[in-house]
C-alpha cells in the first residue's frame, strides 16, 4: 500500500466513504506529488485539467472530464470526512474549504514531506532567507 493509498483510505474510514472506489483520487494525488517533487514542476505550473485528469482517466478507462468530476467529488468528500483534528494535521490550521485541486496539492505534500503545505513552505522561506544571511555574512566578512 502506497503513502498515499493509506493515508486516504485512513481519512475515509471504514463507513461509507471508505467503501466507495478511491483509487483515481488515490493515483491523482500520486501523479500530483510525482509532478511536485520528482520532475519538480512548481505548484502553479500544475494544471489538473491538462495534465493529471487526462492521466487518470486514461488508467481507468474514463474521458478526462469523468475522471475529474469523479477525482473532485472524491476530493470532496475526502476533506469533508475529516474532523477539525484531521484537518489540522493534514491542511494547516485554519483551513475550512479548499478547492479539490487543493485537496491533491496538500495529500501530496503530506503523503511525501509528513507535513502540511503551508508549514513545508514555511520552512523552505527560512531556509531561503537564512542562506541569503549566509551569503550575506559572507559578503561582510571580506
Amino acid at each position: 500500500m502506497t503513502k498515499e493509498e493509506h493515508l486516504i483510505r485512513g481519512i475515509m474510514g471504514r463507513g461509507k466513504a471508505g467503501r466507495r472506489d478511491l483509487r483515481i483520487l488515490i493515483y491523482a494525488v500520486e501523479i500530483y506529488g510525482r509532478m511536485l517533487f520528482d520532475e519538480k514542476i512548481p505548484p502553479e505550473e500544475i494544471l489538473v485539467t491538462k495534465s493529471i485528469y487526462p492521466d487518470a482517466g486514461r488508467k481507468y478507462g474514463k474521458n478526462a472530464e469523468s475522471a475529474g468530476r469523479q477525482i473532485e467529488r472524491l476530493g470532496s468528500l475526502c476533506f469533508q470526512e475529516m474532523d477539525r483534528n484531521q484537518r489540522e494535521a493534514y491542511f494547516g490550521k485554519g483551513v475550512d474549504f479548499l478547492a479539490p485541486k487543493d485537496v491533491l496539492l496538500y495529500l501530496a505534500y503530506y503523503c511525501r514531506l509528513g507535513k502540511t503545505y503551508e508549514d513545508a513552505m514555511l520552512e523552505e522561506m527560512l531556509q531561503a532567507q537564512k542562506a541569503g544571511n549566509d551569503h550575506q555574512s559572507a559578503d561582510d566578512a571580506r
